[in-house]
């Protein structure tokens, strides 16, 4: 998933991240799923990995709220305004 890559890339080679620190963790920008990396030494910690993991699922859930907050409010106006 796009999303999923750019979150990832953020927290990984661009050190966005507040809590792992303006860091590059990764040296490669290559595909993420397992059936690729196999073989590959890791650039991190199985701990840092799982840390890595959590930041990108924070990064990629707020940006889920940034996007549907602006059709909540859509569709809440709509609803009051007589509108659709």
């Amino acid at each position: 998933m796009q999303v999923s890559r750019t979150a990832k890339a953020m927290v990984t080679q661009m050190g966005m991240s507040k809590k792992l620190g303006q860091v590059a963790w990764t040296s490669s920008g290559g595909p993420s799923f397992v059936g690729q990396s196999m073989g590959q030494p890791s650039d991190c910690s199985g701990e840092t990995a799982d840390e890595i993991d959590a930041e990108v699922k924070a990064l990629v859930e707020r940006a889920y709220r940034c996007a549907l907050k602006p059709a909540v409010i859509g569709l809440w106006l709509g609803s009051k305004l007589g509108v659709g």
